[in-house]
């Protein structure tokens, strides 16, 4: 999801969450600092700052880290699942939910639509 648009998450929200979706483990707020800030130029302040704001939005859940005092943050939930919420909360805003979800599948590939098919309650999963 690297460079793509997270509706809900800004510019550095979305590359620190980008590492956590990557990472097999969770990650102190240094190491997270150290894979966000390939240049060089942003201070782990901040970074650190980020991850508190995705804390107390639960997106990311902070926990005692295995072998030191420091914190290690993961991702609270996967990023197909935060995906998946972003678009429920989508169509709430919609006035008309039928004909946005309409919209949506006239923009679906042919194998996005059988994806989703298979996936409906109350259909047989081929």
């Amino acid at each position: 999801m690297a460079g793509s648009r997270s509706p809900g998450l800004g510019h550095l929200e979305r590359s620190v969450m980008d590492v956590l979706w990557s990472a097999a483990a969770p990650l102190t707020a240094r190491e997270v600092h150290g894979l966000v800030d390939r240049g060089g130029e942003l201070a782990y302040a901040t970074v650190k700052t980020v991850l508190d704001r995705l804390a107390r939005k639960d997106l990311v859940v902070r926990e005692a880290a295995a072998d030191s005092r420091a914190l290690s943050y993961r991702a609270a939930a996967s990023r197909d699942s935060y995906v998946a919420e972003l678009m429920h909360a989508a169509l709430d805003t919609a006035d008309d939910r039928t004909g946005a979800l309409a919209r949506f599948a006239e923009r679906m590939s042919a194998r996005e639509a059988s994806v989703l098919r298979k996936t409906l309650p109350g259909r047989p999963r081929s």
